[in-house]
């Protein structure tokens, strides 16, 4: 009895093995059979393989040229839009000049910003404050024009004939006139000074970078002189205690010592052309790529068996 129980437990596991090695050798004549087809076939499995749909994932990669090609688009609306503001407020700034009047309202209008006004008094050195870090063009090195670090002097102006003080940015400084202040006192004039300005408002402040550097109307200070980041008329008629009106100098009889008259309109630099000319490229560069080796993978060549018998 126990001999016979031996027996069939050997033959129910032999049976068991043989069964599984007829199924391992299926399943390999299968694979090899596969992988033994012709290049043209596999490609042809490859193709069919890849040819999915419309909203498969692929296709997701596509917002990212689409969105450099928009923002390419309207990069040239605002290059329109900039170059008609720089048009009007050039129109505004080319007006012949005008006397503060009596009534300083009269000046807030968002039409008067860029008016030339021309005004004579006396500036008074004592109460000078700083606008920077600022940038204007300039011959950097053998005669190349770059743009050059430095700051705006603002100086308090008492008007002649009226008990009125204005504020009136003298021009421009670089960082080493500034640092050293080699200029301070022979770029000064005493005495009566007559000059035209154009109006000037708050400086906008509508930028992201502004508000991650928190508050920017506090003043710093650099080469210990205190510097004020932005143009803020509230901080800055405080500070020197004048009226809420600010100019600058377009004209003056200056020395050659005194700060740079600075460049009308330099706050407004076109530069929108060629933001557009790099989202453009930049579009491009990645539709090629999708294109190249995500829509149609790279083919396949030769065969599996010809690799394998090199």
């Amino acid at each position: 009895m126990k001999n016979m129980l031996t027996k069939c437990i050997n033959l129910f596991f032999t049976q068991k093995l043989y069964s599984h090695r007829l199924l391992r050798v299926s399943v390999d004549r299968k694979l090899l059979k596969l992988l033994c087809r012709p290049a043209s076939q596999n490609a042809r499995v490859k193709a069919d393989f890849h040819d999915v749909t419309f909203w498969s994932g692929k296709y997701y990669l596509l917002v990212f040229p689409l969105t450099s090609l928009y923002l390419s688009y309207w990069q040239i609306q605002r290059k329109k839009w900039k170059e008609d503001l720089i048009q009007d407020l050039q129109d505004r700034r080319n007006r012949p000049p005008i006397e503060i009047p009596a009534n300083l309202e009269a000046l807030k209008s968002i039409e008067m910003e860029f008016q030339p006004i021309r005004v004579s008094g006396e500036f008074d050195y004592s109460r000078e404050v700083y606008l920077g870090p600022r940038t204007e063009t300039a011959s950097v090195s053998g005669g190349v024009q770059g743009r050059v670090a430095g700051v705006h002097v603002v100086t308090p102006f008492k008007l002649e004939g009226r008990d009125l003080t204005i504020l009136v940015n003298r021009g421009f400084y670089n960082q080493e006139d500034f640092t050293t202040g080699k200029h301070n006192e022979d770029g000064r004039v005493y005495g009566r000074v007559e000059l035209v300005g154009q109006l000037r408002f708050d400086q906008p402040r509508n930028t992201l970078v502004y508000y991650m550097m928190g508050d920017v109307t506090k003043p710093q200070m650099m080469s210990g002189k205190k510097t004020y980041l932005v143009r803020d008329l509230a901080t800055l008629t405080a500070e020197c205690g004048t009226a809420p009106v600010y100019l600058d100098i377009i004209e003056a009889n200056m020395p050659p010592t005194a700060p740079k008259i600075i460049s009308p309109l330099s706050e407004l630099r076109n530069t929108h052309m060629e933001y557009a000319l790099f989202w453009f490229l930049n579009s491009v560069a990645m539709m090629f790529i999708w294109i190249r080796y995500i829509r149609k993978p790279p083919k396949t060549t030769g065969t599996i068996r010809g690799m394998m018998n090199k």
